[in-house]
């Protein structure tokens, strides 16, 4: 059996030691990429926290939009309820004024 050509004619310290450089940069880069995945992954949970209190909020408006609304349809109502006999008094006033 054939020693690979990256050891070929190296003494066993230059072959770890060319291991322990390789395994160092590769270690390096992995760190650097965990580094990279971790702070993305405190991104999205800072987002996805975000999202929460703004679906919470939205509901909340939601929510005090449908009450306004039915306000607003029950002033329309006594609004006109008022007009129809404000109406009513001012063709009587005029009827009694003939």
């Amino acid at each position: 059996m054939k020693a690979p050509s990256e050891v070929q004619a190296k003494s066993v310290g230059e072959v770890v030691l060319s291991w322990n450089t390789e395994l160092e940069s590769r270690t390096n880069f992995f760190k650097s990429k965990a580094k990279s995945l971790a702070e993305w992954d405190r991104h999205i949970w800072k987002n996805r926290h975000q999202l929460m209190a703004l679906q919470v909020d939205l509901g909340k408006a939601s929510t005090s939009q449908d009450r306004l609304e039915r306000q607003l349809d029950i002033l329309q109502v006594h609004q006109k309820q008022i007009s129809d006999a404000l109406n009513a008094m001012e063709a009587e006033a005029e009827h009694l004024s003939r």
